[in-house]
């Protein structure tokens, strides 16, 4: 009876490891690369699943700023071990520096670490190469870069969502400005820079779990 007992245990606990088997589809920028010459370009990503069961995709974003492209798929279904390409149109390149954010929203998914692409485009010259290809954690993008103006736009993705916040210092390391954000895990806000003088400063975007950095220069 005891022997039998635990053969039904064992089975019971077989079957809900197959019913309940790890989600982990993640996302990468296939198009564009990150170098472009100005023209139209393919957007292109690819979803790969990494997981052990099958994995259908509630909702697959992606953004290009500052020019404002945006595209999304939904419901879109990844096999084991397979990978999924998803072509969502052309994008016009006029030349300076953009970047291209891709995200899934999958709240079953069990790993966000990989949920997440950024990357910078620019004919030459970019300075945040960091940001390239597939992002692990929190990413930051700052756009005017340099900044002639008054406004800074900034988009931040974080590994998860929740509060963190952006801290804006100059080279000497004395705090200009502190901004908290809290609630997507995606977002974008703009700050009124006017009082800043022309040089060089760091933006700091930290989650309480990672940190990333940016160089920003002021042109006045």
């Amino acid at each position: 009876m005891k022997n039998r007992t635990v053969m039904l245990a064992l089975a019971v606990g077989m079957c809900a490891s197959l019913a309940f088997g790890m989600l982990d589809v993640g996302v990468q920028i296939a198009s564009p690369t990150g170098s472009e010459s100005p023209g139209s370009i393919p957007v292109t990503l690819l979803l790969a699943n990494t997981g052990d069961v099958a994995a259908t995709v509630p909702r697959v974003d992606v953004k290009i700023s500052p020019s404002g492209f945006e595209a999304f798929r939904e419901n879109v279904l990844v096999r084991i071990g397979g990978s999924v390409p998803l072509s969502l149109g052309m994008w016009n390149y006029a030349g300076g520096i953009e970047t291209c954010t891709a995200w899934i929203t999958y709240p079953d998914d069990s790993n966000h670490t990989n949920d997440t692409a950024v990357v910078v485009v620019g004919g030459g010259g970019v300075e945040d190469r960091s940001a390239r290809g597939l992002c692990a954690a929190t990413s930051m993008a700052l756009s005017p870069n340099p900044l002639a103006g008054n406004v800074l736009h900034i988009e931040y993705s974080l590994n998860q969502a929740g509060s963190a916040r952006v801290t804006l210092s100059d080279i000497m390391g004395r705090v200009v400005i502190t901004r908290g954000i809290a609630g997507n895990r995606q977002g974008e806000f703009s700050l009124d820079l006017r009082m800043l003088r022309g040089g060089v400063y760091i933006v700091r975007l930290d989650d309480g779990r990672s940190t990333v950095t940016r160089k920003l220069v002021v042109e006045r």
